[in-house]
């Protein structure tokens, strides 16, 4: 049986998963991971995006204030030189909401140029969510920083 070789870009999205899921995003050098004017949309089309490799880290690091322990399942993720797709479920628990534990599948893309990600979208069904963690879309919308 053949062995396979991870492509470099899987590689670099499953080390950003890695850190975002540690629960602290800040001092781990996530911003190395983005050109200076990639942007971050975590819901497609609902939020907008989010420029610049410091803005995509404070926001990431405004999420993990809201939930922890946060888990990536990642079912399928394919790579190439220009993008990575993730086909994954994520797991966390909101604590301010009675320690809910939700699980909501998610998909994404990532897009590259020379090693660095350009782009960063999720797209998840927010009324899974909701369903989950038992609010309503304003109060979900809120959770989203809208």
């Amino acid at each position: 049986m053949k062995e396979s070789v991870m492509h470099p870009n899987e590689r670099r999205v499953r080390e950003i998963l890695n850190i975002v899921h540690s629960g602290r995003v800040s001092g781990k050098g996530l911003e190395d991971y983005f050109t200076p004017d990639a942007y971050y949309q975590p819901l497609v089309p609902a939020v907008a995006p989010i420029v610049g490799p410091g803005e995509i880290v404070a926001e990431i690091a405004r999420q993990l204030t809201v939930y922890k322990d946060l888990h990536a399942e990642i079912h399928i993720i394919m790579a190439d030189d220009a993008h990575v797709f993730t086909e994954r479920t994520d797991h966390a628990t909101f604590a301010d909401l009675g320690n809910k534990r939700v699980s909501v599948p998610v998909m994404a893309v990532f897009d590259f140029t020379d090693g660095l990600i350009t782009a960063w979208r999720e797209i998840f069904d927010t009324r899974a969510a909701e369903a989950q963690i038992g609010v309503d879309q304003k109060a979900m919308s809120k959770i989203m920083g809208q």
